[in-house]
């Protein structure tokens, strides 16, 4: 099965440096020299259940995977991927265009060609798999799976499994007591959402085809090509063309462009000189294509844009635009300052972000 992943600067360093792409958990072994006594204990601990113990200690911190809380805690054993080009590169490599990530860093996608026999999305399979030692796994979370891997106990919570850390001996009394169990509908509705696939352990580099550099993901996405064979064949050439051809767009972020060279784009406000990079960026993808449809005999077109609008309001706006703009840029204009801000995936405006990306700067451009 073909599988894409958007690649971190730990994936880069571990495919160059032990030609596997790993987990947070494997990596946080390998530095665990790096950590202190605690962090180490940490990781020596789950290292020796999820990875030298049975398939079932991994299967439970699953739930903590999907959540995000095991990713930030660099103790999860699992590997995401996906088999939605679209959206990895939507969320993960493209800034702006997604719904669930907010990261401005450009990242590239690694094609990744995994036998069949390696996904396993029956119950019956998994619960199987509980009380083995398999490595070469990745669970198919898509299609509502963890629903169904939760409900049959193929998947459990981690406070429910007495050899986890993590273990609640009061809630896992009162469960027995009740029956009840943790509600994983959330965490199941946004691993179906986002396509969600997690392989155990790491991935190793025979199984990646290619990686597609941010210029080629973006030709890749804007003209909606879903010729992999193609891609994987002529990846490194698509790639050189590009960069031979010098374009300033294609695989950069335009905000980034607007933040360093205001003075010298068109327009009158920053909304006018936002749309016309955009139509610049347009432009210079649709000549390239054209050159590649020439090259390779192709009729590839753009047909979706890589950015979202942007949108210039006022401070008193927010509370109007929150059911309205879920994500699209918006530059915030308060107290005569010009700020960057976006929206979580309901819409709603998060204060943090706009203390992490400020456009003062263009404001100062501005008025020089």
């Amino acid at each position: 099965m073909i599988l894409f992943r958007a690649l971190n600067n730990d994936d880069i360093n571990n495919l160059n440096k032990y030609d596997h792409i790993y987990s947070s958990l494997y990596d946080s072994f390998n530095k665990s020299k790096e950590n202190n006594k605690q962090i180490r204990k940490n990781v020596y601990n789950y290292s020796n259940l999820c990875f030298n113990g049975k398939r079932k200690y991994a299967l439970d911190t699953i739930i903590g995977h999907i959540s995000g809380k095991r990713i930030g805690a660099k103790i999860s054993p699992w590997v995401s991927v996906s088999n939605d080009f679209d959206l990895v590169s939507s969320e993960y490599s493209i800034p702006q265009s997604g719904r669930y990530n907010y990261s401005r860093d450009r990242k590239s996608i690694a094609i990744i060609d995994l036998p069949d026999d390696f996904i396993k999305s029956n119950k019956a399979e998994l619960l199987e798999i509980r009380e083995s030692n398999l490595v070469s796994l990745v669970v198919d979370l898509r299609n509502g799976n963890l629903n169904k891997f939760y409900d049959c106990g193929a998947v459990q919570a981690e406070k429910y499994n007495a050899d986890m850390p993590g273990y609640n001996s009061v809630a896992d009394f009162n469960r027995e007591v009740s029956g009840y169990k943790t509600n994983v509908s959330g965490f199941s509705n946004f691993a179906t959402a986002v396509s969600e696939m997690v392989a155990f352990a790491g991935i190793s580099k025979k199984f990646v085809k290619t990686i597609l550099s941010p210029i080629v993901v973006d030709i890749v996405y804007a003209c909606n090509i879903t010729d992999y064979d193609f891609i994987i064949k002529y990846n490194n050439e698509l790639k050189s063309l590009i960069s031979d051809l010098y374009p300033l767009y294609t695989g950069n972020n335009l905000v980034d462009i607007l933040y360093n060279n205001y003075k010298n784009i068109k327009g009158n406000n920053i909304e006018e000189k936002y749309n016309y990079l955009m139509n610049q960026k347009i432009i210079e993808i649709s000549k390239i294509v054209e050159y590649i449809n020439k090259i390779y005999n192709k009729d590839f077109k753009v047909s979706r844009l890589l950015d979202n609008r942007v949108i210039v309001k006022s401070y008193n706006d927010l509370p109007g635009l929150n059911s309205k703009i879920k994500n699209d840029l918006v530059l915030i204009e308060k107290d005569n300052n010009v700020y960057y801000n976006s929206f979580d995936k309901n819409g709603y405006y998060n204060e943090e972000l706009n203390k992490v990306i400020t456009f003062k700067k263009v404001l100062n451009k501005i008025n020089k």
